[in-house]
């Protein structure tokens, strides 16, 4: 009586293991992490790096008169750029979506804007052009671009970038439980161009933030009036502002056109002030030591 008491324990207690066993597979994941993330979606971002890659290769070869012309620097500076998300070389990334939330992930291209990179999708994209970058070699990569091989078409470059220049394409493992799959949230296109122009103008050392047309009037509408300028009120005239001279960021659709002038011009204004200084230098030496010399920077 006694063993078969147990034995009637044993079983009960075998099946309850076994249908949590059950239980625990069909579960979901959860949302992975960008390094467990990334080997799943690692040929499909490589590909996608590829097709943008040599699409923008191609600007910069018509921008330059043909590929003699360009020469190698043009392609290793885009490169530098190429997997950072939210600026306009790395952009791409911002655009793709994975798919699936288990078996086989893809990624699937929203032509209808971007996103953020806040996500692990994201920067599992991310992660993975930056494997592509090191495993290949950026020199070796413009080397192939500027000698135009693999250059028939994108897909073939993609193809060779992603199966003969690495090995991103080999053995792309599938994913054998369920991952909660994020949402892919638009950024509205003002907003966009906004955060890509803070993040320009961080990346040249400029400090502060460039608001769009909407977040600029509520940053205004804080103010209480008596720190707000008067109307008309301008530096240099107190009666009246001066005739415009160029594009203002109050006409329609021109505020980052008035900002790309306003860097360019304090671009050339640093030129001008690091040659003076050059030059001034130059004339010191010359002076002390009686004899032309091109000082050492």
């Amino acid at each position: 009586m006694k063993l078969a008491f147990v034995c009637a324990a044993a079983l009960i207690l075998l099946l309850f293991v076994d249908a949590e066993g059950k239980k625990t597979k069909k579960k979901a994941t959860g949302v992975l992490s960008a390094s467990k993330l990334a080997p799943y979606v690692k040929c499909g971002a490589c590909m996608a790096m590829g097709k943008s890659l040599y699409a923008q290769a191609n600007e910069i070869k018509k921008e330059k008169g043909g590929r003699k012309k360009m020469g190698e620097e043009p392609i290793l500076e885009l490169l530098e750029s190429i997997c950072e998300a939210g600026t306009k070389e790395g952009e791409w990334i911002n655009q793709l979506d994975i798919v699936g939330d288990k078996g086989k992930l893809s990624l699937e291209v929203r032509e209808n804007g971007f996103q953020d990179c806040a996500t692990q999708e994201c920067i599992a994209i991310a992660r993975s052009c930056d494997d592509v970058r090191t495993e290949a070699g950026e020199s070796d990569i413009a080397e192939k671009i500027y000698q135009g091989h693999y250059t028939s078409s994108e897909d073939d470059f993609a193809k060779a970038l992603c199966n003969k220049m690495t090995e991103m394409c080999h053995e792309v493992p599938e994913l054998s439980s369920k991952r909660i799959d994020e949402p892919f949230v638009l950024i509205e296109s003002t907003e966009w161009e906004t955060k890509k122009m803070t993040k320009m103008m961080k990346s040249m050392g400029m400090g502060g933030e460039v608001y769009d047309r909407n977040s600029m009037q509520d940053y205004l509408d804080e103010y209480p009036d008596e720190y707000l300028p008067e109307e008309g009120y301008s530096l240099g005239d107190h009666s009246s502002p001066p005739p415009p001279t160029g594009p203002s960021p109050d006409d329609d659709g021109s505020f980052f056109n008035f900002v790309k002038d306003t860097l360019s011009i304090v671009s050339a204004s640093a030129e001008y002030a690091v040659n003076t200084v050059v030059e001034g230098i130059r004339q010191a030496v010359e002076a002390v030591s009686g004899k032309p010399r091109t000082p050492e920077l």
